[in-house]
């Protein structure tokens, strides 16, 4: 892949992820979260969904999604945050159709 004309001459290379968008789901804790940090240092626009239950699966925290997401934006990322299950009837179906509703694009999924 050639990099473009500016990334040539500032010697930079440009991120690996520039103009793509990820759905990153779990993205509030562990792998995950992981994966979304390092989506969006790579330049990628997300989507991160998690419902903020523990590693047992219990004790919702919905807003720890949205911490992350603030966490990000922070450090200069453009990021859609949902608090939803993913294993929710319907659920998929909306956050993909917000996804491209808000980026008009989703080019990978990590789940």
């Amino acid at each position: 892949m050639t990099e473009p004309v500016e990334a040539q001459l500032s010697g930079k290379p440009e991120p690996l992820l520039a103009g793509k968008v990820v759905l990153v789901t779990g993205a509030a804790r562990g792998i995950g979260h992981a994966i979304a940090r390092l989506a969006a240092a790579e330049g990628a626009r997300l989507s991160i969904v998690d419902a903020g239950v523990d590693a047992e699966g219990a004790a919702p925290e919905p807003g720890v999604v949205h911490a992350v997401a603030s966490t990000l934006r922070a450090e200069g990322a453009e990021v859609e945050a949902f608090d939803d299950d993913v294993a929710a009837p319907g659920a998929i179906e909306r956050i993909v159709a917000r996804t491209l509703e808000r980026y008009g694009q989703l080019d990978g999924v990590v789940h």
